[in-house]
């Protein structure tokens, strides 16, 4: 009989324990729909949900990450080209994790990047789109839906164009 009650409160234990400590992690996969995403600075302000209505590309990147950089770029340059011939085919939102906005600011202007579409998230704010969105392995893009589905993950140019 102890024995049992011994076992019974055993397995109580670890399932309360392990409960406490497991983080259901955020389901960023196609089909899934896009997790909240709210940037206030002093000067503007992104909520991602009222981009509802019209695709959206999400780019994630920092300075040292250069294939997010890199991406990032491409995504601007094309967005440009396409904007030239459709009228507002895609939003182009675009978020840097550099901890210096000074830096971020001079990758922006270097980098020739549309500085309405690019904002800046550090500390605690990054942090949490970090955990939000899963970018646990390197930075990357979501190409959203006007339902705000998510359509593709890291879509190449040719993928985007298809779409």
């Amino acid at each position: 009989m102890k024995k049992n009650i011994l076992i019974a409160a055993l397995v109580a234990f670890m399932i309360v324990a392990s409960s406490g400590m497991s983080q259901r992690m955020p389901d960023i996969s196609v089909g899934a729909p896009v997790p909240d995403l709210v940037i206030d600075d002093d000067a503007r302000c992104l909520d991602l949900g009222k981009l509802r209505g019209s695709y959206v590309l999400l780019s994630f990147w920092s300075s040292s990450d250069a294939p997010s950089r890199v991406a990032v770029k491409n995504y601007d340059t094309w967005l440009r080209h396409l904007s030239a011939k459709v009228e507002k085919p895609v939003s182009h939102v675009s978020v840097n994790f550099d901890e210096s906005e000074e830096l971020f600011r001079a990758i922006v202007r270097a980098d020739h990047l549309d500085k309405h579409a690019q904002y800046n998230a550090s500390g605690s704010l990054a942090e949490s789109i970090i955990a939000n969105f899963n970018l646990r392995e390197g930075y990357g893009s979501l190409l959203i839906d006007p339902d705000g589905n998510i359509v593709a993950i890291n879509p190449g140019i040719s993928n985007l164009t298809a779409i």
